[in-house]
Order: structure tokens, then sequence, then C-alpha cells
């Protein structure tokens, strides 16, 4: 299997506001009202050259008009947002892929085409396949709720230690407070926390992070605390391949709701000048025929347009659906990669950017490889979480004591054996991008892809490489 890219990361240069930002959720119906005066703009101009050639020019001048209208209007506002969703949706935070171990939250899943509780179909545009990743060594219920910069100390030099979040609400932190996720000095500071160029107190530039609890009161922020990883599925790829396709729909649709409307007017018009005339005569046939036609456009109208978004909706939703995001596709392994469950430990390797559609989190996008990590195999070792309640009765964990384990990353051993595990993991992933690697393992006797530790034949002597 190789990962699926699709999109690109760019620079952000916050220096060009506006024009650096991100494209984000609320620019789309900007991108709907610039393509409508387009297209009407476009149907008016046509319109009008065809009116040179008098009465039949200009009927055909509108006709011609119209169909051109809509149809570009569409396609051009369709190839708009594919290119913006590609090249000006995700901002680059390195420029070499980073790579991250931990344990998975949630099972992999996609976007909803239909939003369970508002109903509304589309999702979010995004047929990728994405799960989050709590980094070890933290833990799962140190993910954090809220986000905010340490208050301004009152007086004298002396400040409160900076605040991001909050962590599991058993363990006091103050005393280990290296294990804060955003200030590790490890995976969570590296991955996860905030860029300061990316904190823009104007939600109009669409940078900045996402405010969970909605208080304009409150200078707090939202950020994930764990790692998102997106394998990329090709929904906008489709749709800029078929714009021209969709707006010849979108036209023939439209023209269909005008004569659903047309013919619902005449039939409305008909059947309210015989019940006028019966009651009132010719006065009623005309009051009645008037009613009844606005009635009639608007039902006809109403119920060709319902049909027409029907057929529209089940063709999006057949694109969105056809190849969407597979985790399945960044397996750099010779063997599939099974099932990813809740609690599954994993090393991923992706390009590590922030999102600006959604506004507001860092992730590995496209999460170019991954690899389960198994603790039960002879050839692997398992991971390192934090335990602010070790006992000295439970097993040995790489050796490590009960101080170290009760510190945490405040331990230097804890910090070092943490590091050795990420290392061993992450080598792995990199190396099998390795264009040496890749002309190695064109050899017959190298069968492995990954590492010959993870998926090659069993070493015939001789220990692996010391992950503890």
């Amino acid at each position: 299997m190789a990962f699926k890219k699709f999109t690109q990361c760019y620079e952000y240069q916050r220096e060009l506001h506006p024009s650096s930002r991100p494209f984000k959720k609320s620019d789309l119906l900007g991108v709907v009202v610039v393509h409508a005066i387009l297209a009407l703009t476009l149907w008016g101009s046509i319109t009008l050259i065809g009116a040179i050639g008098g009465p039949v020019g200009l009927a055909i001048g509108a006709i011609v008009g119209f169909f051109t209208g809509i149809i570009t209007g569409v396609a051009t506002a369709i190839k708009h947002v594919s290119y913006q969703w590609h090249f000006h949706r995700l901002i680059c935070l390195s420029r070499e892929p980073k790579c991250a171990v931990g344990t998975v939250r949630e099972e992999p899943k996609h976007s909803a085409w239909r939003d369970p509780e508002g109903g509304t179909a589309y999702g979010d545009f995004d047929n990728d396949e994405y799960f989050d990743v709590i980094l070890m060594p933290h833990r799962p219920a140190d993910n954090y709720d809220t986000l905010h910069e340490p208050p301004e100390p009152e007086s004298g030099p002396t400040a409160a230690p900076p605040l991001y979040g909050t962590t599991g609400a058993d363990t006091d932190i103050s005393a280990n407070p290296r294990n804060e996720i955003y200030l590790d000095n490890f995976q969570g500071q590296e991955l996860l926390r905030p860029k300061p160029h990316l904190m823009e107190p104007d939600p109009d530039y669409g940078v900045g992070y996402i405010n969970q609890n909605n208080d304009p009161k409150r200078k707090e922020i939202h950020t994930a605390s764990t790692l998102h990883c997106e394998a990329e599925g090709d929904f906008w790829v489709r749709m800029n391949d078929m714009a021209l396709w969709f707006g010849t729909l979108a036209t023939v649709l439209v023209t269909a709701t005008a004569a659903g409307a047309s013919a619902g007017g005449w039939a409305g018009a008909t059947a309210g000048c015989a019940l006028g005339s019966w009651f009132f005569g010719p006065v009623g046939c005309l009051i009645g025929a008037v009613i009844g036609a606005l009635l009639g456009a608007l039902a006809g109208g109403a119920a060709a347009a319902a049909l027409g978004k029907a057929l529209f909706d089940a063709v999006l939703k057949a694109v969105f659906y056809a190849t969407p995001g597979e985790v399945e596709d960044a397996n750099v392994g010779d063997k599939a990669l099974g099932p990813i469950r809740k609690g599954s430990r994993v090393a991923v390797l992706g390009e590590h950017v922030y999102d600006g559609f959604h506004q507001g989190w860092h992730e590995l996008h496209p999460l170019m490889a991954v690899v389960k990590i198994e603790p039960d195999s002879i050839r692997r070792s398992g991971l390192l979480t934090w335990d602010p309640k070790f006992s000295e009765a439970k097993d040995d964990v790489f050796g490590l004591d009960q101080e170290a384990m009760l510190k945490g990353l405040e331990s230097t051993e804890f910090a070092k054996k943490a590091a050795e595990l990420r290392d061993a993991w992450c080598s792995m992933l990199h190396e099998s991008f390795d264009a040496a690697t890749r002309q190695t393992q064109q050899k017959l006797e190298h069968r492995w892809t990954i590492h010959p530790l993870v998926d090659g034949c069993e070493p015939v002597a001789g220990p692996g490489p010391d992950v503890g």
C-alpha cells in the first residue's frame, strides 16, 4: 500500500493578512455569492449581445446566456473550492515529516455525510479517515478541555507558571509540571503546543484555536491535546474533475425547477379561474387565476426543486463515498495492518500541519505511515505511560524505579527511556521512506518493508535493537 496525498500545505505569512490566512468553512458563502454574480453577469452580457440581432437574437441570447452562466458559475465555484481545499487550507508547521508514538483514543472513523444532530448533508466536505493519538507518555485522562495563556502578574517580576489546560482530575501536576502536555519538552510540546503566530485575536483572519466554551468574556482557546491523524480521501479531486459535469447538472435542475413552476402556475391559473368564475363570474376568474397561478407556481417549483436537490445530493453522496481515505493506505508493511481500536499502540508518520478550515488544531495530514506496536511480541516492546500512583508491588517497567514512574518526565531516567522508545519506532518509519532503504529492499535477500525486526524474517541469532 502507499499513502495518498492530494493536499499541499503552504507557508503562512502573518504580515500578509488577510490574503495569507487559510481557507475556512465560513468562506464558502462568499464563494457562492461571487460565482452567483458571475453567472448572472454572463447571462446578462450574452443576452444583451443577442439583442443586437433583434427579438429572435434576444431570445437566443437569453437561452444561451442562461445555460452558459449557470454552467460556468457552478463549475468555477467547484474548481475554486477544490484549489483552496488542496493548496490553501493546511499551514505547514515543519519542513520534514514528523513521527510520534502513542495510544489511539478511538478507532478510526470518517466524517459522516449527514450531520446526525442538525440533519444537514455534506458533512465537512471531507471523506478522510482519521483517528487521534494520545502521545506517550501521557494518559487518556490528560485531555485538555480548555487552553489559555497565563495571567499577567499583578505586581513584581514573578508571573504565575504557564497553564495551558487541565490534566486528569485525580492528579496534582504542580509537583511534576513537565508532565503537562504542552510543556513536556517532548512530543506534546513539539507537536501539539499552539504556535504564537497562529494565535491571532481577530477571528476574521481565520487563524487561532477554537474556543470550545464559546465564552466571549474569557480569553480561552481550545486545541486538541491528542494528535489528529488523517488518511486522505479524494472527494475534492473528483469534484474538480467533474466540475463541468456538475455545472451542467445544476443547469438542468434549475431549468426543471423553472419548468415545474411554469407548469404549476398554468395549472393553478386554470383551476383558479374555473373556481372563481363559478362563484363570481369573469371577475372571479381573473382573481382566481392570479391567486391560482402564484400558488401553483410555488407548489410546482418547490416540488421540482425538491426532486432536483434529492438527485444532486445523491450524486454528491456517491462521489463522497466512492474512494474515501483509508488508514490502511498508510500501512508500509507487507501484511495487513489489522483493526486499529481504542487503546491500540501505534507509531505514526506524516506531514505536520495546522488545519485552517476547521480553525483550531494540529495534525498529521496526510498520514504517511502507521504501524501497530504489539506489546506481546518478543521482538517489540510496549510504550511507557506516566503513572503518578505507581506502586513497587507492580511489575517492573523498563527497569524504572518507583520514583521515576511517579515523577514521569520530571525524571531524567523516565524521559530518557521515553525518548529511546519513541526514537526506536520512529527511526524504522523514517527508514522506510529512505531512498537507500528502498534500493536495499529490491534485493532478493531482503523481504522486509518497514524494518527487519517488524515485518522481516526471524533473525537466526542475536538480539534486536535495545528499546527496553
